[in-house]
């Protein structure tokens, strides 16, 4: 073990670091890929050399946001001299700003046609959109000891915000890869509007645009989220509103959601607190 660690520890100081390529995590998604992709992008604009080394599951979103390419580097092309770098990328006001987001935004995301279109088709003023993550990380007991809170308590909290609560909504739009669970614990929505719909059935690219379409969107701790609230707000040039939850996850950083927008409103608290 501490002769790998000694060999690994050389080869970081020799490798070179002007030919930087970052590693990707396994069994990650859409959110994750899209920090990657980001950090890749601002250290083109700075005129270095810095790639992602693609996955099987990459690819697969690659065939949707072409525009990414030019990002990624093959595993079997990464020369065995160059620099590896494994991080997640996610730290707003460190790692990236909203300059940076904005020019990877429009360039790179409102630039494919397919999901620019998709966004301009789908808005509608008057509806609140939602989403809402369950999957893994309330199905794996280990993601749900470190990603799972009350979901209802902070929905409720998240409508009396401010941006939402001084809004009138015709509709409100619940974008889930669980509805059936929200259509059940968030029942109560009906009561607020004249009409819910529960999303569901569609793609996750189809989710993306639902959730980027919104000028009053509610986030829960997921990266996904967070990539619609980025581009919603960029889309909208700021005049939208976005509301996310100060937690993200137990194992890092006290639990604190290092993600989030300035400009966003962050439900800071809730009944029985985040481990309630």
């Amino acid at each position: 073990m501490m002769l790998t660690k000694w060999i690994r520890s050389g080869l970081g100081i020799l490798r070179d670091r002007d030919r930087s390529v970052l590693i990707t995590p396994p069994a990650i998604g859409l959110g994750n890929f899209l920090y990657l992709w980001l950090q890749a992008d601002i250290r083109k604009r700075r005129g270095e050399y810095c790639k992602v080394i693609s996955t099987p599951d990459m690819e697969g979103w690659l065939t949707h946001l072409p525009t990414m390419r030019d990002l990624v580097i093959e595993p079997q092309a990464v020369g065995f001299m160059q620099h590896r770098e494994r991080d997640g990328f996610q730290n707003y006001g460190s790692e990236f700003r909203r300059k940076d987001l904005d020019a990877f935004i429009q360039e790179r995301i409102l630039a494919i046609p397919h999901i620019k279109t998709g966004i301009e088709e789908h808005h509608a003023p008057r509806t609140l959109a939602l989403n809402i993550r369950r999957g893994d990380f309330y199905s794996v007991p280990e993601h749900r000891g470190n990603y799972s809170f009350d979901v209802v308590e902070y929905i409720r909290t998240a409508l009396l915000t401010a941006p939402v609560a001084e809004r009138e909504f015709d509709r409100i739009e619940v974008v889930s890869d669980d509805p059936a669970w929200c259509s059940l614990k968030l029942a109560w929505l009906e009561s607020r509007t004249d009409e819910v719909e529960w999303v569901g059935l569609e793609s996750p690219l189809q989710h993306f645009t639902r959730l980027s379409s919104a000028n009053c969107l509610v986030l829960t701790n997921s990266t996904f989220g967070y990539w619609a609230g980025y581009t919603a707000t960029s889309f909208f040039s700021g005049r939208n509103a976005v509301i996310a939850p100060w937690f993200h996850a137990r194992n890092i950083l006290g639990g604190q959601a290092f993600q989030l927008d300035p400009q966003w409103t962050v439900v800071d608290s809730i009944p029985g607190g985040w481990d309630g």
